[in-house]
């Protein structure tokens, strides 16, 4: 069991869970807490997450309470729609999901808890975009990641890419999945959407909690994550 925070930025940021669950298979969102401000102050919807649709648009959003008022206490996550604090079970994360995260400034933390996977495990894609976590704490070269869900006679050829966003929601850079033969030669891996070369280990790292914005064209394909070596 442990717990670390993951920095925010100003604006946007695709952010997870750095652990995997204690027990189950999901994580809690009561269990990710944010942390930066002065307590004594508190803090009132300056920070909130948003889970996404596969086109982007946004399903719920969640906005992060921590003010007095005389003797009441407002602490945790309050449901954009209905005004309510979410409770122990409302709302849940699969391994591996990931929120859009809305702050006014880099001061603020996500801090989550639980344990460092060290087996791995297999994120189920979608028609469509989805936010995937490197939920570990320590970095994740993008090279250890691996799509896998398709004929591997077949192969595959850029039916499945990732983005990397910037605080507005705008693509930063993409990554195309390859894994087809031609002859003798074998083209496998991520290949660099501007350079048209494949990544090489230690190019692109995914910091502890950061997301990328994973788009496939099947519920089959599946992104691989490796666990930690500890």
């Amino acid at each position: 069991m442990g717990y670390s925070e993951g920095s925010l930025r100003e604006g946007f940021k695709a952010a997870g869970s750095q652990f995997t669950p204690i027990a189950g298979d999901t994580i809690d969102l009561t269990s990710i807490v944010v942390t930066g401000y002065d307590k004594e102050e508190g803090t009132e919807e300056e920070v909130s997450v948003q889970t996404l649709d596969e086109n982007g648009s946004m399903l719920k959003q969640y906005f992060w309470y921590d003010i007095s008022d005389g003797e009441e206490v407002y602490y945790g996550w309050l449901d954009g729609d209905s005004g309510d604090f979410i409770e122990e079970g409302d709302v849940v994360l699969y391994k591996g999901d990931a929120l859009w995260v809305s702050s006014p400034s880099d001061m603020f933390k996500l801090q989550s808890s639980g344990q460092v996977d060290t087996k791995g495990f297999a994120v189920t894609l979608k028609v469509g975009f989805k936010l995937v976590a490197n939920q570990t704490p320590v970095q994740l070269d993008l090279t250890a990641v691996k799509a896998a869900g398709y004929s591997e006679e077949d192969g595959t050829e850029e039916e499945v890419s990732v983005q990397t966003l910037d605080e507005n929601g705008s693509m930063l850079k993409q990554y195309f999945w390859y894994d087809i033969s031609d002859g003798e030669d074998v083209y496998y891996g991520w290949l660099d959407g501007d350079s048209g070369d494949f990544i090489e280990e230690g190019e692109v790292m995914l910091q502890p909690g950061e997301a990328v914005w994973v788009n496939a064209p099947d519920t089959a394909f599946t992104l691989e994550i490796p666990g930690v070596n500890l």
